[in-house]
């Protein structure tokens, strides 16, 4: 049998993910639907420093407590990691929920657009500041 055409240049190539991880993730969000009581809680937005601090909890259970399976929910620490920063990304250009801890002697923050520090942009970067 002759396979006909497809283009497949400048396609995303989703066969790089490693997708035996995804239930996993998925679990999590969906314990974490009946422990909130509904689909997607989290998606009108949590504080940065939150996520951040589960985050750092889970990771501390899988690594220093060698702990591979998480008390409440019973799956790997690294799956809640993973949500975690998921919901990270999906937060991270809304500056509402941004509460990162700043040091006050410095004035370097990371741009929200290019994710450039130092005051500095790339090249089309709508926060370009013209001295």
């Amino acid at each position: 049998m002759k396979e006909g055409n497809k283009d497949e240049k400048d396609k995303l190539d989703w066969s790089y993910i490693p997708m035996e991880v995804l239930p996993g993730v998925a679990r999590v969000f969906q314990k974490g639907g009946i422990k909130y009581k509904g689909k997607r809680t989290w998606l009108p937005g949590i504080k940065f420093s939150k996520l951040f601090a589960a985050t750092w909890r889970h990771l501390f259970d899988w690594y220093f407590l060698n702990r591979n399976k998480d008390k409440e929910s019973g799956e790997h620490p690294l799956y809640h990691v993973i949500a975690n920063c998921m919901m990270l990304l999906t937060f991270i250009k809304n500056s509402d929920y941004d509460d990162r801890l700043r040091n006050k002697s410095t004035t370097s923050t990371i741009c929200r657009e290019c994710n450039v520090d130092n005051g500095q942009h790339l090249p089309g970067c709508s926060m370009q500041i013209l001295k």
